[in-house]
């Protein structure tokens, strides 16, 4: 189940519903490929950080989510979807 942003959830409430939405290409075990996006063979669309939170908060002010952006985006830039990664090879 999807967590979107609620009035009153903390940044972390966010992150971790990020994280039950969408995976980085490592844990995906999408393979390496120099010519593809942040060096990724993606298997599904990659989704930048920026479109993932706006997707889950579209009402968040700008302050906090480029804070959250900026907590993400220390470790990847790009990100799949849960839902799609799980049925690659269906």
């Amino acid at each position: 189940m999807r967590r979107t942003y609620r009035f009153g959830m903390t940044n972390q409430d966010i992150v971790a519903g990020f994280h039950e939405t969408f995976i980085n290409p490592d844990d995906a075990a999408f393979p390496l490929d120099s010519e593809g996006v942040d060096g990724y063979f993606w298997q599904t669309p990659p989704v930048s950080t920026d479109d993932a939170i706006d997707e889950l908060a579209p009402d968040l002010d700008e302050t906090r989510r480029q804070a959250i952006i900026d907590e993400l985006e220390g470790t990847y830039h790009h990100w799949a979807r849960r839902s799609e990664v799980d049925t690659i090879g269906d």
